[in-house]
């Protein structure tokens, strides 16, 4: 707990500064693969999504960046994400130690709260545009849930994740800016890919909305847990600058 409220601890220093932008952001999220196996290595696996259906969930993502001028930002990010689903399990399934019988009404819930501090610096420019490269720290607060009738099954994991991060951005006139950022890990022990393309409109000096795409994907597989899950996203946004 005291990992994930490190960043948000930083939020009073930030607001008494100048050259600041919120960011407020609407999606709806879909979830066409989702796998998990507990424990990992003796767990069955099976997939979560049969739980949730094929239908979308409304999920939300809320950043601060601060400008600490010459071409270098940190960012705050706090994006929750929940997905409950009433289901039946296709097969019988093993899942932290308990029994899971197949075509039995099953409750299912899954949580990957992530906190994210942000550092990147402008490293190339060109023709009203950008390229910057930085770090981001990420703690996840993850949880898998299943019940069905008196029989619980359940896992919480919560734990930094070193990100390399990446932003593109290029003004097209006329108060219209593409931009695209990307979080990225890779180990033998899991992965990690959050890529975010957003199109937005300046409304005033100091307000603009957007709508953007999402991708995010990855997991972990070791003796402990196997959990591989892959998101998509579109949403609305506004950003305001103070």
């Amino acid at each position: 707990m005291c990992i994930i409220l490190t960043p948000l601890a930083l939020l009073p220093m930030l607001c008494l500064a100048q050259n600041l932008q919120f960011e407020v952001q609407l999606d709806a999220t879909s979830m066409p693969k989702n796998v998990v196996a507990l424990p990992g290595s003796s767990g069955t696996k099976f997939a979560l999504r049969d739980l949730y259906g094929t239908g979308t969930a409304t999920t939300s993502r809320y950043r601060l960046i601060y400008d600490a001028g010459k071409g270098t930002e940190w960012v705050l990010l706090y994006a929750p994400l929940t997905l409950r689903g009433n289901g039946s399990l296709k097969s019988a399934v093993q899942f932290g130690g308990s029994t899971f019988s197949a075509g039995v009404a099953t409750k299912a819930k899954y949580r990957f709260d992530s906190y994210r501090l942000t550092y990147r610096k402008v490293w190339r420019h060109w023709k009203n545009g950008s390229l910057s490269i930085g770090g981001t720290l990420k703690v996840r607060d993850a949880e898998i849930r299943l019940e069905q009738g008196g029989t619980l099954g359940q896992t919480k994991n919560t734990g930094p994740v070193p990100l390399l991060h990446f932003l593109a951005k290029q003004e097209l006139g006329g108060g219209w800016t593409v931009a695209g950022d990307l979080d990225f890990a890779a180990a033998p022990q899991g992965r990690a890919t959050d890529l975010n393309l957003r199109l937005s409109r300046a409304l005033t000096p100091t307000a603009e909305a957007f709508i953007g795409l999402r991708y995010f994907e990855g997991g972990a597989d070791n003796p402990t847990v196997y959990s591989f899950a892959e998101f998509r996203s579109i949403g609305i946004g506004l950003a305001i600058k103070f």
